[in-house]
């Protein structure tokens, strides 16, 4: 728990200074200040992430952070107490930021103004995925990260960061999609599974993989041989529970589009259903496996298409694999484009909380 003891407002409502306690293991939101912030601990230990850095600070130590860098804070200590002083455009708004950040005393719930402060942080975030997505369709596997690297280099957010987040998107995907893909073809597409046979063996595999201790020691290894510095914190269950839960969405939403295009068709809608849910997802997955490919081209195609001619002729299943190709590719260029628009309109466009 994050309670705020004291707020201040000074200087025409420009400086704010926060008086914070937090039990140990919290952890704020990645988040930016337009000024210099000093961060002050009054009793106990925490662990400032700012940038590249990382410093852990004792009672009565002192610590700025500066102006623009993307930073957070972990408490160390049973309790602890710390305070921050920055200088604010509005001292509201740096309000409505702890509130968000964890539960002010004497406050029942968000505000309009938080409500505002998550909804451009995730826009602002959308802006970056939606642009980097196109790098999947050049050759080379590698171009959605460097791209995501490059358009976060103006948001101060680390390489090692975007490496860790691109890798860890991959990995959720193509875990879900084949474990998906396990639990639905055989209500339908038993052949097609048995061709993919070698996907059953490697799914525990993969699900022991995204254990958080796994996958941070992993990727805190990578980054050690890199010579770099590691993670700032790892996955934890609750948040890839919930990439997890959102991934499974994705598949299902997917499917659903697939199987529209089948019942089009003249595929029987019962058993078409989880053909395609479960085909979908075993086509993405693997194309998200084949290195090289663009988008996965060909191999994700040829597996939709085996996977739909469990419910439709061959010709017909590869004509659905195509149209939801074609259907995809559209969206993922509208998107672009529109975050391309909402970029150009913005010169202020952050990855994070701006406060």
């Amino acid at each position: 728990m994050n309670e705020t003891q004291a707020f201040e407002r000074q200087a025409e409502g420009r400086l704010a200074s926060v008086e914070t306690s937090a039990a140990e293991g919290f952890m704020a939101p990645l988040h930016a200040h337009e000024a210099d912030e000093a961060v002050q601990v009054l009793e106990g230990a925490i662990t400032v992430y700012a940038g590249e850095e990382s410093v852990r600070l004792q009672a009565g130590e002192t610590f700025v952070v500066e102006r623009g860098v993307a930073h957070t804070y972990r408490a160390d200590s049973p309790q602890t107490r710390f305070v921050f002083t920055t200088l604010t455009r509005s001292a509201s708004r740096y309000e409505s930021f702890l509130r968000a950040a964890g539960p002010v005393a004497g406050d029942a719930g968000w505000s309009a103004d938080e409500d505002v402060a998550v909804v451009a942080a995730v826009a602002a975030a959308a802006r970056i995925f939606y642009l980097s997505q196109l790098g999947k369709y050049v050759p080379g596997s590698v171009w959605s990260i460097l791209t995501q690297i490059e358009l976060s280099r103006e948001h101060k957010i680390p390489k090692r960061t975007n490496v860790a987040v691109g890798v860890l998107v991959i990995a959720i995907a193509v875990t879900s999609g084949l474990t998906v893909a396990a639990l639905l073809l055989p209500f339908g597409a038993g052949a097609t599974l048995r061709q993919y046979w070698w996907i059953l063996p490697i799914i525990p595999v993969l699900l022991a993989g995204l254990h958080p201790r796994v996958i941070g020691s992993g990727l805190n290894l990578v980054l050690r041989l890199a010579r770099r510095e590691p993670l700032p914190c790892t996955p934890s269950w609750a948040g890839l529970g919930r990439v997890l839960g959102l991934q499974i969405l994705v598949w299902l939403c997917l499917g659903l589009q697939a199987w529209v295009l089948l019942i089009g068709m003249g595929a029987s809608p019962k058993p078409a259903l989880p053909v395609a849910i479960g085909g979908y997802a075993l086509a993405y997955s693997l194309g998200q496996m084949a290195i090289g490919f663009p988008a996965g081209a060909v191999v994700r195609d040829a597996a939709l298409a085996l996977a739909l001619s469990a419910v439709v002729p061959g010709a017909t299943a590869l004509v659905v694999a195509l149209l939801a190709r074609v259907i995809l590719t559209v969206v993922d260029l509208v998107l672009a484009g529109g975050q391309y628009l909402a970029l150009r309109r913005s010169n202020r466009t952050r990855a994070f909380l701006l406060i």
